[in-house]
């Protein structure tokens, strides 16, 4: 990555060249072209700080306002499963419908993206919430009731955080190597600052022009109400009016505000959010809040008269003219940031300060040209003057302390009644400034990262660059593999957008940048590794660990900070080595805590619900399934078809076990809702069996030929389900799918029952024919359940005894490597030996090994067969309920693994209402990634 130059460097790079060739004359050097819309950009962004084009949300959606401001389009990242890459969806247009006269100027995500705040040019916002699917927008606040006049325009716009997200939260920060191992550091950060006391709701606070304060919140119902106060009492002046404007929470609960006037003073105030709220709870009930409108109160802290950049000062003492004119028309501030207190583990922990950041866009002098009418009269040529634009960075530390409120002076009065050492020490803040940082082209935007400790700043010369907070320096690959800390850090940066983009904006984990062509069209640059293809790093080289370290570590962030990992996922090649998928996934799951997966032994058994809880575990194989699904060698898809078949037998299993219950009679409308998943359930075994019985087969076969023995032969068992890419025999020795697979048994016999039941005991005939249709898939399935449940039942036997001479940590990870990895451990080959043999030969001695054979499994999109694929692309399958979709049927679409669901408002089955685990699963797909709406044409 290119480091930042001073702004004199080039000056000095002249000089040396003229000394190093000698040369008498000068030669002119054609200055870089100005980037079209250029010079509107930086008086807009000099203009106010709410001017935001384009916003990516944590959860993966990005917005973006039209070339005539007139609209908001709304973008999903998705992936293509045919060739892994990732792109943008086709566009949602959303129309905020502000009238002809005033259009879109601003747009901002909430803290957790579920709400979009479109801000028009007279300061009116209109809301919409992304709360169903990602691209599923509709509108929460309207704009009616808003005031409509130039100094009702907005400069600053503050989300608070979503209770309970604002709970203690874990913060990974840096991973080291430890031998073949790697280590985490971790810290839990406690969110302060004001919040809307309904749970799961929204808040925002804005500053317009004229000073006044709106506090805009959602109420239980999901309506938004406002209330407003004025910083101070208003004035009229031009030079009193606000232009830039930042929030921070503090630790007291409150927050902290800095504003920017147009005089050039810099305010700080602190804002008390009293939201009047009562606390009700009934017995059994969580608490509820009610409150009625909340009430701000300001306090002014402080006030800096001059906030410009110490080398512009410097810069006014030798010039003859007004030094405020000069500075104000050759700086302009472009940003200001009001940053909170860092975490605890952060590199700005020294301090522990909040800190002021205001970036200014550094304009020279315009050069001045010869008028072409009158050569006599010379005049400035402004269009030239953007060519060598750029900024300086100006940081304050906030500083909390008592001060005296008299100085020592007023001890030498001759008359007082009290010395001044007995009155009381008063507290306040004041600044503490920072040295400035300049920069060789200016800055278009800012984003803070990784909780308030680094920046990644936008250029005008197409470069994006990463800061540490604390020193400034510029994040680059620091050559150490054994502690790493950042993408940046290990290598990876953005090439340089050509043409440079006005507008950009970062993915959730910062390696995707979305940016706005001049056309109005929003394209992709992904972060690259600046020194080798991830594919060709050698295998025994310590980059390939640290780099898979690295991956890991900024997955687990991105997961406990309630991130999509989508885009961290797209910078990965589709044709990783084995060696890294595994090195990823091993440090994945430990980096998120996920460490048991022995649920064989009787300890291990006590833990069987926490099973259906660990998302974290079934998020690692989700990135299992992505990172293999393309493979043709083999040994990842196997481990990929491994990882599907595991994560839906997670959602099968919990449905099944929490829906049809011995003790608890079967609805009619749920059993109709179960039809999908009990298909689903008996046809998997089925599949199964299948793949069981070619394997035992194949080694009758073999053994006919003279090859005995391959029942016991680990790297020919081996090579013949990394061919076959068969995941059976993993998914019967591995502990988590087989326990998953146990658990649904019960549940079924009662189904079964249950089903068989309502037919004869329910008198509405819709009654009889839900039971009869979830009757009939037991009835017409060719498997034994019984049977086939023992089998199971000797595997856990057999796996038991080979175990049971190693502790809990040792058989955890045995599994942990089979599960990732779809390997046969050696020390479970003598279970493996069993299965294809003595274990077999009971089984299919009570099962039909001709009706297994014959049953189509085609639409669980297991094999490889070309039947399949080319079902599948006739037939979609809902793969939450394990339905075929209608004809016409409004879908939604994982952005990950690219399955559907049927985009349902109300339940198919009777009565026209949406089963509970139906709407709980609306939420995310099997695989953990979010839905986004399919849009029209698509």
């Amino acid at each position: 990555m290119p480091l930042m130059m001073e702004v004199q460097e080039d000056q000095y790079m002249d000089d040396d060249m003229g000394d190093l060739f000698g040369e008498s004359e000068e030669v002119p050097l054609t200055p870089a072209p100005v980037i079209k819309g250029l010079p509107l950009r930086l008086d807009e962004l000099a203009s106010t700080y709410c001017c935001q084009k384009i916003a990516w949300s944590r959860m993966g959606c990005l917005a973006s306002i039209s070339k005539d401001g007139r609209s908001v389009d709304i973008y999903t990242f998705v992936r293509d499963t045919k060739t892994g890459n990732w792109n943008l969806s086709k566009a949602i247009p959303i129309w905020p419908l502000f009238d002809e006269m005033h259009h879109v100027v601003h747009i901002s995500w909430s803290y957790m993206g579920t709400e979009l705040a479109m801000v028009g040019s007279s300061g009116r916002i209109v809301i919409y919430t992304n709360a169903s699917a990602l691209g599923s927008m509709s509108r929460a606040r309207q704009h009616a009731n808003d005031l409509d006049d130039d100094l009702s325009a907005l400069v600053g716009l503050h989300w608070f955080h979503i209770f309970p997200h604002i709970q203690k939260s874990p913060i990974v920060w840096s991973a080291s190597r430890s031998g073949d191992d790697w280590n985490i550091k971790v810290s839990s950060q406690d969110s302060y600052g004001p919040h809307n006391p309904v749970e799961g709701k929204s808040a925002l606070i804005c500053l317009s022009k004229s000073g006044a304060l709106r506090l805009l919140y959602q109420q239980r119902d999901g309506s938004w109400l406002e209330t407003a106060t004025e910083l101070e009492d208003s004035s009229s002046a031009i030079e009193s009016s606000f232009t830039h404007a930042s929030f921070a929470p503090d630790v007291d609960n409150s927050l902290l505000l800095v504003a920017h006037q147009l005089s050039g003073s810099l305010r700080l105030f602190r804002i008390q959010v009293n939201w009047n709220s009562a606390a009700n709870q009934d017995d059994g009930q969580p608490v509820e809040y009610s409150f009625s409108s909340p009430t701000l109160e300001v306090s002014a802290l402080l006030e800096e008269d001059s906030c410009l950049p110490t080398n512009t000062l410097a810069f006014d003492q030798h010039n003859s003219v007004d030094a405020t004119l000069v500075a104000h028309n050759s700086y302009q501030l472009t940003s200001l940031e009001l940053l909170p207190n860092p975490p605890e583990f952060g590199k700005e922990s020294s301090h522990g300060l909040a800190t002021i950041m205001a970036v200014f866009t550094v304009l020279p002098p315009p050069p001045i040209i010869f008028d072409s009418i009158d050569p006599s009269v010379l005049l400035p040529d402004t269009t030239k003057q953007y060519q060598r634009a750029t900024s300086v960075i100006s940081r304050w530390n906030l500083i909390k302390g008592a001060q005296n409120k008299l100085p020592p002076c007023f001890e030498h009065l001759s008359v007082k009644k009290k010395s001044t050492t007995a009155i009381a020490p008063r507290h306040c803040i004041r600044l503490e400034r920072l040295p400035d940082i300049s920069c060789s082209s200016a800055i278009l935007s800012s984003i803070s990262l990784r909780n308030n400790t680094m920046f990644a700043f936008s250029m005008s010369d197409g470069n994006t660059y990463f800061r540490y907070r604390d020193t400034m320096d510029i994040v680059i690959q620091d050559g150490n593999d054994d502690e790493v800390h950042t993408l940046p850090q290990s290598g990876f940066s953005f090439p340089r957008i050509d043409p440079p983009s006005l507008c950009t904006a970062l993915s959730p984990n910062a390696c995707v940048v979305a940016f706005v062509k001049p056309d109005g069209v929003v394209k992709l640059e992904s972060m690259k590794y600046d020194f080798d293809s991830l594919t060709e790093i050698p295998k025994d080289d310590p980059k390939e660990a640290s780099l898979a370290a690295v991956i890991a570590l900024q997955h687990a962030y991105s997961c406990m900070q309630y991130r999509s990992s989508d885009d961290l996922l797209s910078i990965l090649p589709t044709k990783l080595s084995e060696t890294m998928t595994h090195s990823i996934l091993s440090n994945a799951t430990k980096f998120l805590s996920v460490t048991n997966f022995d649920y064989v032994s009787d300890e291990g058994q006590k833990h069987l619900q926490m099973l259906y809880k660990n998302h974290f575990l079934f998020k690692c194989l989700s990135i299992q399934n992505i990172l293999g699904s393309l493979d043709n060698k083999g040994a990842k898809k196997l481990s990929a078809r491994l990882a599907w078949i595991t994560i839906n037998l997670r959602l099968v299993s919990v449905t099944v076990s929490m829906g049809m219950r011995s003790d608890q009679n079967l609805k009619a409308e749920l059993a109709l809702s179960y039809v999908g998943l009990v298909r689903w359930s008996l046809d998997l075994f089925i599949y199964l069996l299948q793949e069981m019985f070619r394997f035992y087969y194949e080694i009758k076969h073999k053994a006919a030929e003279g090859q005995a023995g391959l029942e016991e032969d680990r790297e020919w068992i081996h090579n013949y389900i990394r061919q076959h890419h068969s995941p059976a025999l993993i998914v019967l020795l591995s502990s988590i799918p087989r326990m998953l697979l146990r658990l649904m048994f019960r549940p079924l016999r009662s189904g079964q029952y249950h089903s068989a039941n309502g037919i004869k005991t329910s008198l509405p005939l819709e009654h009889k024919l839900a039971f009869g249709k979830l009757l009939g898939i037991f009835q017409t399935t060719p498997v034994t359940c019984q049977p086939f449940e023992q089998y199971l039942q000797d595997v856990d036997s057999l796996v038991k005894s080979c175990y049971k001479s190693l502790s809990l940590p040792e058989r955890s990870l045995i599994e942990k490597n089979m599960l990732l990895t779809a390997t046969i451990p050696d020390i479970l080959m003598p279970v493996v030996t069993a299965m294809l043999t003595t274990k077999m030969d009971a089984l299919m001695s009570q099962q039909d090994p001709g009706k297994i054979h014959g049953h189509d499994v085609l639409w669980l999109g297991l094999t490889d067969d070309k039947r399949m694929k080319a079902f599948l692309e006739r037939q979609r399958v809902d793969v939450i309920r394990k339905l075929p979709l209608r004809v016409g049927a409004r879908m939604r679409r994982c952005t990950r693994c690219g399955s559907v669901m049927e985009d349902i408002q109300a339940q198919v089955g009777h009565g026209g209402v949406q089963q509970e685990w139906v709407s709980k699963n609306q939420k995310t797909c099997v695989c953990f990634a979010s839905w986004a709406v399919v849009a029209e044409g698509t």
